[in-house]
């Protein structure tokens, strides 16, 4: 009966190992499958992180060709307004970093004067309102001629006169409804000359006032 008793014993031995492999089994497909998850989860993700920025340069794009319509629009807009000056005493010109309107200081201003006339008044207006479309910066220069302020003028030196002239127009592009945080007014006097100095129509060309815009990237 022992020796019967220890066969049975010895025979059902076998399904210790054989529970503990189950089980080891059972912990590998476990872990497999969880890889198995994890992976399907990062692709998941990465694939997400794909779109987005897909979606993303989409946005960049169609906001990149707003800006360019708007600057298109703003362009012919100014151009339009221009037509019917006389061609020497304005410009307008576009580059890739800005719009720049060049006018000449003699249909703004008296000569010696930082007080716009009314009919520049009326120009300068319908230029600030096609500006006006675009958030860019917009920094107003005033220049002048080389000729030396006359005794007892209101202005002792063209630094003063040009600076003057820049914020008048400044002055008025905010009062018909510019943010003021984007306009700068600069006078560089006679400083940064276009024509020559030694002639009449040289110095004509160097009292002027520019407008530049900056344009987006």
């Amino acid at each position: 009966m022992s020796e019967e008793g220890g066969g049975e014993e010895a025979s059902e031995l076998w399904l210790v190992p054989f529970a503990d492999l189950m089980t080891i089994l059972a912990l590998f497909f476990l872990c497999m499958f969880g890889f198995a998850f994890a992976s399907r989860n990062s692709r998941f993700e990465q694939a997400l992180v794909v779109m987005q920025k897909q979606m993303s340069g989409s946005q960049d794009t169609l906001h990149k060709l707003d800006v360019k319509a708007r600057e298109a629009k703003t362009a012919a807009d100014i151009q339009g307004q221009l037509q019917g000056l006389d061609q020497e005493q304005v410009d307008f010109s576009v580059d890739s970093q800005r719009f720049r309107v060049t006018l000449a200081a003699g249909i703004l201003f008296d000569s010696g004067s930082a007080e716009l006339k009314p009919e520049a008044r009326e120009l300068l207006a319908k230029i600030g309102q096609s500006l006006m479309v675009l958030p860019n910066p917009l920094v107003v220069e005033g220049h002048t001629d080389a000729a030396a302020m006359i005794p007892g003028s209101r202005y002792p030196s063209n630094w003063e006169l040009s600076v003057a002239r820049a914020f008048a127009v400044i002055e008025l592009f905010i009062k018909n409804g510019m943010p003021a945080e984007r306009c700068s007014a600069l006078g560089y006097a006679s400083y940064r000359p276009i024509g020559e100095n030694d002639t009449p129509h040289g110095r004509a060309r160097n009292r002027r006032i520019e407008i530049s815009l900056k344009r987006q990237e």
